[in-house]
């Protein structure tokens, strides 16, 4: 018998400490109903130079992969069969082999993703056993999460079934960035309206050069003045900088770097 007071185990598979995953598992950590485990694929990507110390106010480890695995999660299926797990993507082989455990021995999991890519080219015959595989997990799983309502959208036209999506945006600290009470002495009009983003300037995955063109337009209909800062770098900062100054915005577009 489970004593009714018992913490729910949680084991999540993440694929590495951000700030905004960190302020998640803070939070549910400090939920006294769970008893969270996050194992995390990275430490550090180059690509993804974070100076804050991650990792931190949760319970965590790192895989320790063994031909391409790491045994410690696949086993704990098998060990720990009242626990849940929360599986971030089915692109790893330790992904792929939990989760047909999982499915096979009826367990509880869920699955989180960001927008999966429709559009990438696979050979015929792998395509349609992935398709098939996927469809599989997705029918055995208690929630399917994305990450906005692309991937949610995404989600659909892979087969998941709507009845278990949902919509699970990314956790900010919002109190973090609350603006500051009373305005300056000569009120807003000196300050321009400052939109921003926060991401790697690669507009294949970004979007920011969709975001230059749509503020180019709405230049265009004169209102209020505004500023668009880029926090973030990545291989498309030229390219954006070029399309800003061809849009006549070359003094309203930002690129901050990496912050």
């Amino acid at each position: 018998m489970i004593p009714a007071t018992a913490a729910r185990r949680i084991h999540w598979l993440s694929w590495l400490p951000t700030p905004y995953n960190d302020y998640l598992f803070q939070h549910l950590a400090g939920d006294s109903t769970l008893d969270l485990t996050v194992h995390y694929r990275n430490r550090v990507l180059s690509s993804h130079p974070w100076r804050s110390p991650l990792a931190e106010g949760h319970r965590a480890r790192f895989y320790n992969l063994v031909f391409g695995i790491d045994w410690h999660v696949v086993s704990l299926a098998l060990r720990d069969r009242r626990a849940f797990f929360l599986v971030a993507g089915w692109d790893h082989p330790t992904s792929q082999v939990l989760l047909t455990i999982l499915r096979l021995f009826g367990l509880s999991y869920a699955l989180w993703t960001d927008v999966p890519d429709l559009k990438r080219k696979r050979s015929p015959l792998f395509a349609r056993a992935r398709a098939a595989w996927l469809r599989w997990i997705f029918s055995g799983a208690v929630r399917i999460l994305g990450t906005g309502r692309p991937a949610v959208e995404g989600l659909k036209q892979m087969g998941a079934p709507e009845v278990l999506l949902v919509n699970f945006p990314y956790w900010i600290d919002l109190d973090a960035y609350k603006r500051a009470k009373g305005t300056s002495s000569d009120g807003a009009a000196s300050h321009p309206l400052r939109l921003v983003s926060s991401g790697r300037i690669i507009n294949r995955l970004k979007g920011h050069d969709i975001a230059v063109r749509a503020l180019a337009q709405a230049a265009k209909s004169g209102g209020v003045a505004f500023e668009y800062c880029i926090a973030g770098a990545g291989s498309d900062e030229a390219e954006i900088q070029a399309l800003a100054e061809s849009c006549g915005l070359k003094d309203r577009v930002t690129c901050l770097g990496w912050l």
